[in-house]
């Protein structure tokens, strides 16, 4: 087959192993239906030879669910049709009538939001950091910089994957303010101008940046001869062990002293041997002190 008429069918949509048989397919009308999502996955088997594409007329919602068509039309965009009607969103509102093709994917997806940065850990030369994120569609890693606050001192640079939340600094200097700054990356681009700029610059200084996809702290490490550990978590699991200890060693003492109690409390057995009931108890008088 080359040529594959699916259009007004009111189509919602689409099953990604559709045209999986269908490599020789060289036009494709799905133009005029109801498809909100479409999938790149389902024009991917029908790439190789196509020559004619139309999507024009369904009301395609616009979000991170696009994100993968987005990325194929970058690649593919010559095999849209010139029609009359373009290809554009319907929602949400704000994108209303956009053109698909000239959108930048945070425009479609919102770009990520760093937050709830906050210390773990912290003593004098070492200090843990987590963090949580919102709109995670676009990131495709971290970076964690770090730098004494009131110094020149260079920018320690340290990249993790897109699923790590937490990480440990090390080897730091005790009672010492440092800047510490966690930055989601991406692979795309947002063109200003005609230079296209990052979402992050890995080697600006942290007071340089301020974006959603970046949060930063500024931590005093402890002096060195304080070993404590901050954390709510380990005090609360001290604080807890010790109670518990206590009400244990409580409970083993008044269980001890009851048991001594009750053993002082047991009658004395009477060594003196039971005395029994006689036939000598009773005397028979004699006749012999009778008179007559």
């Amino acid at each position: 087959m080359k040529s594959l008429n699916l259009r007004s069918n009111k189509l919602t949509w689409i099953s990604p192993s559709a045209f999986d048989n269908l490599t020789g397919l060289a036009e494709l009308d799905i133009s005029y239906n109801q498809i909100k999502h479409l999938s790149s996955n389902v024009l991917t088997p029908a790439e190789i030879r196509m020559t004619s594409l139309k999507l024009s007329g369904n009301p395609f919602q616009c979000d991170c669910l696009m994100l993968s068509l987005w990325e194929w039309l970058q690649e593919h965009g010559r095999l849209i049709h010139q029609e009359e009607s373009p290809l554009v969103c319907v929602h949400p509102e704000k994108l209303r009538d956009h053109s698909i093709l000239t959108l930048h994917p945070s425009d479609i997806c919102p770009s990520p939001l760093v937050s709830d940065l906050e210390v773990q850990r912290l003593d004098s030369n070492h200090l843990s950091i987590a963090w949580e994120v919102q709109n995670g569609t676009l990131i495709g890693g971290f970076t964690v910089t770090y730098h004494i606050t009131n110094s020149r001192s260079p920018v320690v640079l340290a990249n993790l994957q897109a699923t790590a939340r937490q990480h440990e600094l090390e080897d730091l200097v005790p009672e010492t303010w440092y800047s510490v700054c966690v930055t989601a990356t991406g692979k795309y681009l947002r063109i200003y101008g005609n230079k296209p700029t990052p979402y992050v610059t890995e080697n600006e200084r942290t007071t340089e940046v301020t974006a959603n996809n970046r949060k930063c702290l500024q931590i005093r490490t402890l002096a060195k001869t304080d070993k404590t550990k901050i954390t709510l978590s380990t005090l609360g699991i001290i604080l807890g062990s010790s109670i518990s200890a206590a009400l244990v060693l409580t409970l083993s003492i008044l269980l001890t002293a009851l048991k001594f109690r009750r053993r002082r409390r047991r009658p004395v057995k009477n060594d003196v041997p039971q005395e029994y009931i006689s036939y000598r108890h009773f005397s028979i008088q004699s006749s012999e002190g009778v008179y007559s």
